[in-house]
């Protein structure tokens, strides 16, 4: 999942591919989600980073849906896209350079955010604009309250565990993603003073990278994980400030647009994917938040139980707002 926005990029829920690297700022390794969001093996860690409205009213369902499209896409007022889809490419998760990166990234303490720079020259042009990485460590949150009191705090997104989960599902933890400087703010920015205070600090240096410590106190996104009894993360929610989103979606995939309630969403199915079943993703225009929610595809949850998640927590956010 890829968050659109000027102040951050997106949060990755699993190490960054080849080409990802290229495009984010965040070479974050969620115990896995979304950046700022794509999946790799269970056998590694599942990254912790497109709905329906289900009206439940004795047995009948009223839904608002329309028909399944190649790529989806939700549109605001201005026509302008707020969610999207792309093709998933065959993942080339690391190339030489980006294995090179991953050598000499520095390791963050939890809740440490890490600002680093490689040096040499060809890392510098295969990274492109995007000259500064991040290192970030989130601490995991088992108790909902403390995370509730950590977002307050960070002036987080809203999100709060759904009032209904399906049969067997559980908060398991969360954790809160910083916001930080993105290539593109333009001169005089915290980036551009952050790249200038690194450049300078690798004049004359035998080291590959130059680092920094960054204090940071205002959130970019939150992640929530929920188990079942065979599955540690069978289902994550996510929220993250943005422009919007981009949800990527696999050969064979089907997305399609729906409404929860009043707010329109995209749903993406796919039973024969190996690390999803559903998607759903939908963006808050005013408050500027995407939201995302993923299965997994073990559990297999069923679109109508997705749904009905989704729309509890469309509703509790909308009451809290």
């Amino acid at each position: 999942m890829d968050i659109f926005t000027n102040e951050n990029q997106s949060i990755r829920r699993h190490s960054v591919t080849d080409e990802e690297l290229r495009q984010i700022s965040v070479a974050s390794r969620v115990i896995d989600q979304i950046t700022n969001s794509t999946m790799k093996k269970k056998s590694n860690h599942r990254w912790k980073t497109v709905s329906l409205f289900l009206l439940f009213c004795v047995c009948i369902a009223s839904v608002t849906t329309y028909a399944a499209e190649e790529f989806a896409k939700i549109y605001n007022k201005k026509g302008k896209v707020v969610v999207d889809t792309y093709p998933m490419k065959d993942r080339n998760y690391y190339s030489k350079e980006s294995k090179r990166i991953e050598k000499l990234k520095p390791e963050a303490k939890p809740g440490e955010l890490i600002a680093y720079f490689p040096i040499e020259t060809d890392l510098q042009a295969y990274l492109g604009p995007t000259k500064i990485l991040y290192e970030y460590k989130p601490i995991q949150y088992y108790d909902i309250n403390e995370l509730y009191k950590k977002a307050k705090s960070t002036n987080a997104p809203d999100l709060i565990s759904p009032s209904y989960l399906s049969k067997g599902y559980t908060f398991h933890f969360a954790t809160i993603w910083p916001k930080y400087p993105s290539a593109g703010d333009g001169e005089g920015s915290k980036y551009d003073k952050l790249l200038q205070r690194l450049s300078s600090k690798a004049i004359g240096t035998n080291e590959k990278i130059t680092s920094e410590t960054l204090q940071w106190s205002k959130a970019g996104s939150v992640h929530l994980y929920f188990s079942t009894k065979n599955e540690p993360n069978s289902l994550t929610v996510i929220a993250s400030y943005g422009l919007g989103l981009q949800v990527p979606q696999p050969a064979g995939a089907i997305s399609r647009k729906i409404k929860i309630g009043t707010q329109q969403a995209l749903i993406m199915h796919d039973s024969s994917n190996t690390y999803f079943n559903t998607k759903i993703a939908w963006y808050d225009e005013s408050t500027s938040t995407a939201y995302f929610m993923e299965d997994s595809a073990s559990e297999a949850l069923s679109e109508e139980e997705m749904v009905k998640m989704a729309d509890r927590l469309i509703h509790a956010i909308s009451q809290k707002e």
